[in-house]
């Protein structure tokens, strides 16, 4: 009755506005005020007991109006007081395991960070199968799209480079912007959850929590929201957060990483991971050192992902010319993907070696291209050309070729239409021409 009275204290009002201790003090006035009234009461009416009676329920009445008003919705001071305290409004800062748990949906945590109308036109125009893991098994509860770039897990749509690991025992997936998404109870089942700690081991970088800072991290990483992101920058983004996750935690904490074993063999976590600066130093002093050759990186295909494909690059890059020749095949095998991490830090990196020897390299590469079809690749090529500013000799030769076949065929076409018309009559042939 009385809240409706005077109002929430979450509107201004006179009650909300004044602190415990004047309140108090009010209802002290209060009953001292209806006490004098009670005094005066028995001094005209002492006769009347009734009066003095209703006189001093008034007082009682009165206190308890005012203490109530006092005392309503406010916070405790006393240590001992039992009653219910209000619930304080909880801090931006306060990270609790459900703030960032996300709902499963056709296009889970990504509906809201991606244009959803330009990713799903993709999606509905690409083909998904089961990925085909490293040692050649199928993953049937597992979809990959044919451009590596999307998976499809019961239903919901993920780019590939944007989620970061899995736990089976949270059942969630989490991506680079330190969230976790809440997958369907379908996917507890052991063969699919089974399916995807196959998956995420297999392409090398898993993780099974989340990395400390990982949301300052891909802050780091990029400065534009993912509404902002294109799908060929997905890649590029992925990698500057694990080379941030990276170097953190090799400032934090002294690196176990060494490039050869105890026993000689060479570490894998170069094919599987990303390196920190520091580790790329450790293994570039390996090979000053003789410990290991430069030889033993430049397999392409023994890196489980794009990613970690940039250690090999950041190590040629230290090494620098002429130490680093023997890298330059490995350099332009990475030109032949435009949209993966490793292009532009390839590019930098050739473009550091003498010019008579890239030209040539790119003329062999140009022409395998075209007689492979290689469209990409050439494509990669030409970018590389155009940073350079040369023209590749084989390009401009198809090109020349295809003008002057063009030619010839209008060439043809114009004699072929003149004879026809011609053939109908004089002032037929003056009207064509």
């Amino acid at each position: 009755m009385f809240k409706g009275l005077f109002g929430s204290r979450k509107k201004n009002n006179l009650i909300g506005i004044f602190p415990l201790w004047m309140m108090i003090l009010g209802a002290l006035f209060a009953i001292g005020g209806v006490a004098v009234l009670a005094c005066l009461a028995i001094t005209e009416f002492g006769k009347h007991g009734i009066v003095v009676d209703l006189t001093i329920l008034a007082a009682v009445f009165a206190s308890i109006i005012t203490a109530r008003v006092a005392f309503k919705d406010e916070e405790p001071y006393k240590s001992g007081y039992s009653g219910k305290k209000k619930k304080k409004k909880k801090e931006a800062s306060t990270r609790s395991w459900n703030d960032y748990l996300e709902k499963y949906s056709e296009l889970p945590h990504f509906e809201w960070k991606l244009d959803k109308e330009k990713v799903m036109s993709i999606i509905n125009n690409a083909t998904f199968s089961p990925y085909m893991t490293r040692s050649g098994v199928a993953l049937n509860n597992v979809l990959i799209s044919d451009d590596d770039k999307w998976v499809c897990i019961l239903g919901g749509y993920m780019p590939v480079d944007l989620i970061c690991g899995y736990n089976a025992e949270k059942n969630v997936i989490y991506s680079i912007d330190d969230h976790e998404i809440e997958l369907p109870k379908e996917a507890k089942d052991s063969e699919i959850s089974m399916d995807l700690n196959t998956f995420f081991d297999d392409r090398g970088i898993f993780y099974t929590s989340m990395p400390e800072d990982a949301y300052s991290k891909y802050i780091d990483s990029t400065e534009m929201k993912f509404t902002h992101l294109d799908e060929a920058d997905f890649s590029r983004v992925r990698y500057k957060w694990e080379k941030a996750v990276a170097d953190m935690n090799s400032n934090k904490k002294s690196s176990k990483y060494q490039p050869v074993l105890e026993d000689g063999t060479i570490c894998q976590d170069i094919f599987e991971r990303v390196l920190s600066s520091k580790e790329i130093k450790k293994t570039e002093s390996a090979i000053h050192k003789k410990e290991v050759k430069l030889s033993e990186y430049l397999d392409f295909k023994a890196y489980k992902n794009e990613f970690s494909v940039c250690n090999t690059i950041a190590l040629l890059k230290k090494l620098e010319y002429p130490k680093n020749e023997e890298g330059l095949d490995f350099l332009f095998r990475c030109l032949r993907d435009v949209d993966e991490a490793y292009f532009l830090p390839a590019v930098d990196v050739i473009m550091k070696f003498p010019g008579r020897k890239i030209q040539a390299m790119i003329e062999e590469n140009a022409e395998r291209a075209y007689e492979s079809m290689d469209v990409v690749g050439l494509a990669g090529l030409m970018y590389l050309a155009k940073k350079m500013q040369y023209k590749i000799r084989y390009v401009e030769e198809i090109r020349l070729n295809q003008a002057v076949a063009a030619n010839q065929k209008a060439d043809v076409q114009k004699q072929q239409t003149a004879e026809q018309s011609f053939a109908t009559g004089g002032m037929a042939y003056q009207e064509q021409i």
